[in-house]
C-alpha cells in the first residue's frame, strides 16, 4: 500500500530553531518563569460566578503591555480520602466561546481527580442570560462581563507574538499547571492536561512546553486548523516536541479540523499515541468530559488498564488489517468509511463489521471507498453512546489509483 510521507522536523533541531534564547525558551514562551507557581487572589467580589463545592479564584499570569494580568479560574479536589501521595489532577483548557466550567471541575472530581478550569479570555464565566421573552441565550465572548485585571481579547496573529491570544492562552494552561502542583493536597507527579477545539489546540502547545504533565489529550485539534487560516503556531513545528503520552479524539462531523490533517498532527506527535476516530461525534466543547479522557486518564495516572493500541493499516489487495494489542477482550470491530468526494464535515459515514482474529483486524474494502479506518472496542468502550473506540490512522485513497 502506498503511504503518505510525512515530513515532521526532529525534537531536537525544532528545540534549537524555537530557542534561540536558551534551553528555558520554546518558541516565545520562557518556562523558567511559566514554571514557578503564580500568585492567587481572591475572588470573593465576584458573588455571581460563586459555585457550591468548587473555589473561584484569581491567579497572575504573564503582563501584557507591562500590566498584570488576572485569570478567573475554578478549582476543587475530590471529597473523601485522599490518596497516598496527594491527589490526581487535570487541567482543563476551554475552546473557542468557552470559558471556565465548573460543572466540568466536579465531573473530574467525581471521577477522582482535582481539576481546575481557567477563562483565558480575560471575563467571568457567564454562558448564559435571560431574554425579554424568558428564554436562555448563549452569551457570546465579547459580551460577557470583563475581568477586572484580565486581558482583552487578544488577536490570534500579530507581528508580537507575546501579544496574542496563542501566547497568552498558553502560558495561562501551564501556569494553571504550575499552580495546582504547589498545593498540598495534589500530587505533582500525576498531573493531565485535556483541551478541546481551540483548548486541544493549545493544549498541544502547552504540552510541547510544558514536559511536566503526564498526558494530553488534544479533542478535535489538529494543523490543518492553523493551515487554513495561516496562522502563526505552526503547530505541526511543535507538536514532535510532545513526549507524554497523547490520546487524539475526532469525529468525522467536526467541522472546524480536516481529517487528514487531523492524522498527519498524530505522525507528527513525539510519544505515545492513542487515537479514537468516532463515527457519530461532531463538535463541541463538552470533549473535555469525554468518559474516554477519564479511561485515558486512569491508565496513565491510576494505572488502570490502557485503551487498546491499534498499529498502522497494511494493505493487500483490498483486504486492509491492522496489529491490535489490548489487555482486555475485545468485544467488536468495524470498518468505518465513506464513498464521498471532497470529503466534508457533512459526508456520510457508514460502518461494516470487520474480523477481529487473535491479534489482529482486517475487514474488506468496498468498492469505491474514498477514506476509512479500522475500529475496535474492548469490553469498557461499549457504554454510554457514542462508543469510543481505539483506531487505526485514518486513510484517504486517491480517486484514480485508489492508493
Amino acid at each position: 500500500m502506498k503511504m503518505e510521507t510525512v515530513f515532521c522536523l526532529s525534537p531536537v533541531l525544532l528545540a534549537g530553531l524555537a530557542a534561540g534564547a536558551g534551553e528555558n525558551m520554546v518558541g516565545p514562551w520562557n518556562r523558567e518563569g511559566l514554571f514557578k507557581a503564580p500568585r492567587t487572589f481572591s475572588a470573593e467580589q465576584y458573588t455571581e460566578y460563586q459555585v457550591p463545592g468548587v473555589q473561584a479564584l484569581l491567579y497572575e499570569s504573564v503582563p501584557l503591555d507591562g500590566k498584570p494580568v488576572n485569570v478567573f479560574a475554578y478549582y476543587s479536589a475530590p471529597t473523601g480520602k485522599m490518596p497516598a501521595g496527594g491527589w490526581p489532577a487535570v487541567v482543563l483548557a476551554h475552546g473557542g466561546g468557552g470559558t471556565a466550567y465548573a460543572s466540568y471541575v466536579k465531573i473530574w472530581n467525581s471521577w477522582g481527580y482535582a481539576a481546575i478550569s481557567m477563562d483565558r479570555y480575560g471575563k467571568l464565566p457567564k454562558l448564559y442570560e435571560t431574554d425579554a421573552e424568558g428564554k436562555k441565550k448563549r452569551v457570546r465572548k465579547e459580551n460577557r462581563p470583563n475581568l477586572e485585571g484580565g486581558h482583552p481579547i487578544l488577536p490570534i496573529d500579530n507581528a508580537d507574538k507575546t501579544k496574542t491570544w496563542n501566547y497568552h492562552s498558553v502560558c495561562q494552561i501551564v501556569l494553571a499547571h504550575s499552580l495546582i502542583r504547589s498545593y498540598k493536597e495534589i500530587n505533582p507527579d500525576r498531573i493531565g492536561l485535556v483541551g478541546a477545539s481551540w483548548g486541544g489546540i493549545h493544549a498541544s502547545l502547552a504540552a510541547a512546553v510544558d514536559h511536566r504533565f503526564k498526558f494530553v489529550i488534544p479533542v478535535y485539534s489538529s494543523v490543518g486548523f492553523f493551515k487554513k487560516r495561516a496562522q502563526w503556531t505552526e503547530l505541526d513545528n511543535f507538536v514532535p516536541l510532545i513526549q507524554m503520552p497523547s490520546l487524539w479524539t475526532k469525529g468525522p462531523r467536526d467541522q472546524n479540523f480536516f481529517n487528514k490533517q487531523w492524522q498527519y498532527t498524530i505522525d507528527c506527535c513525539g510519544g505515545r499515541t492513542t487515537a479514537n476516530f468516532v463515527v457519530p461525534l461532531g463538535h463541541s466543547d463538552g470533549g473535555q468530559i469525554h468518559l474516554v479522557n477519564r479511561r485515558f486518564a486512569d491508565s496513565i495516572l491510576k494505572d488502570a488498564s490502557p485503551l487498546p493500541v491499534v498499529g498502522r493499516t497494511q494493505r493487500h489487495g483490498n483486504t486492509v488489517s491492522a496489529s491490535v494489542k489490548s489487555t482486555r477482550p475485545i468485544l467488536r470491530a468495524e470498518l468505518a468509511y465513506t464513498f464521498e468526494r471532497p470529503i466534508t464535515w457533512k459526508s456520510v459515514w457508514e460502518t461494516k463489521p470487520a474480523v477481529m482474529q487473535e491479534s489482529t483486524v482486517s475487514a474488506e474494502l468496498p468498492e469505491g471507498v474514498s477514506a476509512f479506518v479500522l475500529n475496535v472496542f474492548d469490553e469498557a468502550a461499549q457504554k454510554p453512546w457514542p462508543a469510543f473506540p481505539s483506531s487505526s490512522n485514518y486513510i484517504e485513497l486517491d480517486a484514480e489509483t485508489q492508493k
